[in-house]
């Protein structure tokens, strides 16, 4: 992975708040971690989430390392990840019923596909199934348990490896618009013919 700046990065995309499957307590939970891993890191939070109860529900520690801002495009969006390593999927660790845990175990989420999209590798919480089994398949950032002992190794690991960057590339194809039609168009084609 190309070195971007001094200060390791981390960057949630989406909304974020405390009844939503990626809740402000368990970004708290592996943002502490991370500091307690790495002395220079910051996070970044684009959100149309309220900044107030973010800020409100977010450790002192975390938040002092932490900026809120929202984005109305895709150029404003690039702009503001060009200096992020990964982005953070830190899903609801809370005890779940049974509908849940099924939907959990599926669950790949646009912000998959948005971070894979934007080419940051995915550090995700391993309990959101089909994000996390797709990061492990193509190789592509870090699925995490809680309070995982072997995160920093992982990431440390993920920053010298230097065919992350053409691994998202590859993933990437599986979600550009031009993929889809193509596999669209065949199926249809296989059906009328």
């Amino acid at each position: 992975m190309k070195k971007k700046t001094g200060v390791l990065r981390f960057c949630y995309i989406g909304y974020l708040n405390q009844n939503s499957w990626h809740t402000i307590e368990s970004f708290n939970e592996i943002c502490l971690q991370l500091l307690d891993s790495f002395y220079d890191c910051e996070f970044l939070i684009l959100t149309k989430s309220n900044p107030r109860e973010i800020q409100n529900n977010l450790s002192k520690e975390v938040y002092s390392r932490t900026n809120i801002s929202s984005f109305t495009s895709e150029s404003e969006l690039k702009s503001y990840i060009k200096d992020v390593y990964f982005g953070l999927i830190p899903f609801n660790n809370n005890p779940m019923n049974f509908a849940n845990k099924i939907i959990s175990y599926t669950m790949l989420g646009t912000k998959t596909v948005e971070y894979i999209s934007l080419g940051l590798p995915i550090i995700v919480n391993n309990k959101c199934g089909g994000a996390s089994r797709l990061v492990e398949k193509y190789g592509i950032g870090i699925s995490y348990k809680n309070n995982d002992p072997n995160l920093k190794e992982s990431i440390e690991e993920a920053l010298k490896n230097s065919d992350l960057e053409k691994r998202l590339n590859e993933a990437s194809k599986l979600f550009r618009p031009e993929s889809i039609t193509e596999k669209y168009l065949s199926l249809y084609n296989s059906l009328m013919s």
